[in-house]
C-alpha cells in the first residue's frame, strides 16, 4: 500500500499520516507547488499516467488544490471503485482514513 498526495505543499503536517504507510513505503508526492487550477485539463495526463501506477489497496492525501483533488478522485474511483482517503481533520488537527465505496 502506497500514499500518494495529491498537491504536496511544503507546509503540509503529514507526520500524522505517517502511520498509515507500511514499513517500507514513503508518501508519493506527484504535484509540487503552484498549480493553475484554472486550467485543470493540462494535469489530466499525468492524472492518469500515475493511477496507471497505483493498487487498489492505496491510499490518495487529500491536499492542495480542490480541483486536482477531484480529478483524482473520480479517476481512481473509476479504475477501482472505491476510494481510500487521507484527509484533514481541523478540529483533530490530524489526517483520518475515510473510504468510499
Amino acid at each position: 500500500m502506497n500514499v500518494w498526495i495529491t498537491h504536496y505543499i511544503d507546509r503540509f503536517p503529514l507526520k500524522t499520516a505517517v502511520k498509515f504507510l507500511e514499513p517500507d513505503n514513503t508518501f508519493k508526492k506527484i504535484f509540487k507547488g503552484n498549480i493553475n487550477s484554472s486550467q485543470p485539463q493540462k494535469y489530466l495526463p499525468k492524472i492518469k499516467e500515475t493511477v496507471d501506477l497505483m493498487e487498489k489497496e492505496d491510499f490518495l492525501l487529500i491536499a492542495g488544490s480542490s480541483v486536482l483533488s477531484l480529478m483524482w478522485c473520480s479517476i481512481f474511483y473509476k479504475r477501482f471503485g472505491h476510494l481510500n482517503l487521507l484527509i484533514w481533520d481541523a478540529v483533530e488537527q490530524k489526517y483520518v482514513k475515510r473510504s468510499v465505496s
